[in-house]
């Protein structure tokens, strides 16, 4: 479990994998956050796999670019909540990052960035044009393949 004073970045900072051990690939995983219930479950699951497979968890927030820093602010102590109760290993340091853009494309740059094996997203909501426009899945997946 994480304790609120733990030392938690605000900004993605890459992860080195001198850390591990000798002939061992770090592994690394990023769990998108809208900090919703779904996805405070996502980051338990998350926390869960990190847990089991000694992985570097990044946990990221994507806000409209036309936010206000007090926006940021408040996505952060949420995201560090959500942290807070994951159960996520004390040995772990996470990191939290908040993006401002497009959420698909802010997804897909910081899984290219921190080099993520894997992503975890929370369920998708209905929505009338995921048909035709495709949901935030998808479009991650389309940008991370690219």
């Amino acid at each position: 479990m994480i304790s609120s004073e733990s030392p938690v970045s605000r900004e993605y900072t890459p992860f080195y994998p001198a850390r591990a051990p000798f002939g061992v690939q770090q592994r690394r995983i990023l769990c998108a956050n809208d900090l919703s219930t779904h996805a405070e479950r996502a980051v338990k699951a998350a926390a869960v796999l990190a847990n089991r497979l000694g992985a570097q968890l990044t946990v990221l927030h994507v806000i409209p670019a036309h936010k206000t820093e007090r926006s940021v602010d408040a996505a952060h102590e949420r995201l560090l909540t959500h942290l807070t109760t994951s159960g996520l290993s004390l040995d772990s340091t996470p990191v939290l990052a908040v993006r401002e853009g497009d959420v698909a494309k802010a997804i897909a740059q910081v899984a290219k960035e921190s080099a993520a094996d894997l992503i975890v997203m929370g369920t998708q909501r209905k929505r009338a044009l995921a048909p035709v426009l495709g949901t935030t899945a998808e479009r991650v997946i389309a940008l991370t393949q690219s």
